[in-house]
């Protein structure tokens, strides 16, 4: 069998582990769960598009990535979430709710549709990491982040190398021992668009 050809059955049976996957989580039936998504591309496209909607995620607990872990090293990924919620998750290192690591500024991530992250924990980046090796542009829109910590940075956001949109969002009682509720590295950026922002356990943004 050629190699592409492995690609493409591959590629085919990941799809629908996925539709599986979609459908416990459309009906509200799945939670309480880990997902990794690792070099989320092939090479007979672009990359690959992973949609999650109305999905939860509670109580979930990894070294990297607490409920979910995506990281597209070799070729744009995207990764959307409608709707739904993510509840005491938690990662030794970084992203309790979320890790993304970008392999491209092509990559994509859009969260949106009245989410909720909430009680995660991680040693940097309590609800969100985001970092990647090229700067890229994740935007959020109708996001909950509260009530998430940190031991070093970033109780509610940790941002390496992104460009972050963060509109019509709450960002509230989030707390770190360290540096800020949102941590914003050298290399990043974070527009704030019609957000409010709360009681937080540091600045709203701390720079290396």
């Amino acid at each position: 069998i050629k190699p592409s050809s492995l690609t493409r059955r591959f590629n085919h049976c990941l799809k629908f582990l996925f539709s599986i996957f979609l459908k416990l989580c459309q009906s509200n039936r799945f939670s309480s769960d880990l997902l990794h998504l690792i070099n989320c591309s092939s090479s007979t496209d672009s990359g690959s598009e992973i949609t999650l909607e109305t999905c939860s995620f509670n109580t979930n607990s990894a070294d990297v990535g607490g409920a979910i872990y995506f990281s597209d090293a070799t070729d744009a990924g995207d990764l959307i979430i409608q709707g739904g919620t993510f509840s005491g998750n938690t990662a030794t290192t970084s992203g309790g709710g979320i890790h993304m690591w970008a392999g491209t500024a092509y990559s994509k991530l859009d969260i949106s549709g009245s989410i909720n992250i909430s009680t995660s924990h991680a040693d940097s980046g309590g609800a969100l990491y985001l970092d990647g090796a090229e700067q890229w542009n994740p935007v959020f829109d109708g996001v909950r982040l509260k009530n998430n910590t940190a031991d070093t940075r970033g109780a509610a956001l940790y941002l390496g190398t992104v460009s972050l949109l963060i509109d019509a969002s709450v960002v509230e009682d989030n707390v770190v021992a360290g540096d800020g509720a949102a941590w914003v590295s050298n290399a990043a950026t974070l527009t704030n668009r019609r957000s409010g922002w709360g009681t937080s356990g540091g600045d709203n943004e701390d720079y290396d």
